[in-house]
């Protein structure tokens, strides 16, 4: 798979390689990894912080 760079300049262009030009080139696969990890595990965190809100309701005695 690949992406294409003109898309990703518009939403990340830290990821974006440019030419002596200034014109866009490539995107800078090899920082792919590094923001992917970041994002699992703030992902991770936020379904963590989602069970334990699930499992504090589900300890509320419920109203009738």
């Amino acid at each position: 798979y690949g992406l294409i760079a003109e898309e990703v300049a518009e939403v990340m262009p830290e990821l974006i390689a440019h030419d002596r030009d200034g014109n866009i080139e490539t995107v800078k696969y090899q920082l792919l990894p590094v923001l992917l990890l970041n994002e699992m595990q703030r992902l991770q965190r936020e379904v963590d912080a989602l069970q334990q809100q699930v499992r504090q309701l589900q300890r509320k005695p419920k109203r009738r």
